[in-house]
């Protein structure tokens, strides 16, 4: 996929190229993404990445998540009735 363009835009358009093809590799996903796949804030998942209360996979300073085990943690929540509540 080659992706041009100039300014704000062009960036945009290439994170996001690069972000897709990070997330088809392995199915692992960065903090922007999996904010994006659960529908809370970059900022909450930080959090629950932290602390421990979301799989997830320190590299460095980088957070990772593997989809596979998220969307089991999600599968467990949904079975045991536990919820995630967002901080405001």
């Amino acid at each position: 996929m080659v992706v041009t363009g100039h300014g704000a835009q062009g960036a945009a358009a290439r994170n996001d190229a690069r972000e897709a093809a990070s997330e088809s590799a392995g199915g692992v996903m960065t903090v922007s993404q999996l904010s994006r796949y659960l529908q809370l804030s970059v900022g909450h998942v930080y959090e629950m990445a932290r602390t421990g209360q979301i799989p997830a996979i320190r590299l460095g300073r980088k957070w990772r998540f593997r989809r596979e085990q998220i969307d089991r943690w999600l599968d467990h929540l949904s079975v045991s009735g536990e919820g995630i509540e967002e901080q405001r």
